[in-house]
């Protein structure tokens, strides 16, 4: 794990990173928005999910990176914590994770929802019909990512210091699930594969997170 991505900064406080490539996605958008309020530190690895890890690993990717992620986060006590990831939300892990954190210090744990998920690869659904391509969809969405989301709602929307930001409920309404921003869908999409984000669209999550801590804080 390089060094910058989680060194240590003392002129600002810190917004930490943490989960999988879903947590990944976030990062151009935070530091973008957030970057003069924040230093913006990451551990987040592909296929990771984040979990309490207090034992090193040299053969374990996965252990690796988060044994190191706790290990910063002990260290540093970040300002901010992000947890993301992709699929197989566990409530119990993310409850034990919120209350780890909790007594390490951290101030704000913002708990990610998922981000809309398709069926299909989003440039390849949107390919089909190129000259009718809506602003929003609604087939072809990811029931499971739907279901999960609600679940993690219920139960994180009112804990203590966490600020559930719900992905889905900012990109989707009735009628569907933004597809792409502005009037240009090359630059505009919003979803590079099946669920990652794409910079327009993780520019336009951080924009509500940086309105949810705001508005936090003044609580």
């Amino acid at each position: 794990i390089h060094g910058s991505c989680n060194k240590n900064s003392e002129s600002k406080g810190i917004f930490f990173i943490w989960g999988d490539s879903h947590a990944q996605q976030f990062s151009h958008g935070v530091r973008k928005v957030l970057g003069d309020k924040f230093a913006i530190r990451q551990i987040a690895s592909s296929g990771c999910a984040p979990m309490i890890v207090v034992e090193d690993s040299y053969n374990d990717y996965c252990q690796k990176s988060n044994f190191e992620a706790y290990k910063f986060i002990m260290e540093s006590v970040p300002d901010v914590v992000l947890l993301a990831q992709a699929r197989n939300h566990d409530v119990n892990n993310y409850d034990f994770i919120i209350n780890q954190l909790q007594i390490i210090g951290v101030s704000k744990i913002l708990l990610m929802g998922p981000s809309p998920q398709w069926s299909r690869d989003l440039p390849e659904l949107l390919s089909k019909d190129v000259d009718n391509i809506p602003k929003r969809l609604s087939l072809h969405r990811d029931q499971k990512a739907l279901n999960t989301n609600e679940e993690l709602k219920r139960n994180f929307s009112q804990y203590e210091d966490v600020i559930f930001v719900n992905v889905i409920e900012i990109l989707c309404d009735d009628n569907g699930c933004i597809v792409y921003f502005g009037d240009d869908v090359k630059n505009g999409i919003t979803t590079w594969d099946y669920g990652h984000l794409t910079p327009v669209a993780s520019e336009y999550i951080a924009e509500e997170i940086q309105s949810l801590l705001m508005e936090s804080l003044n609580e």
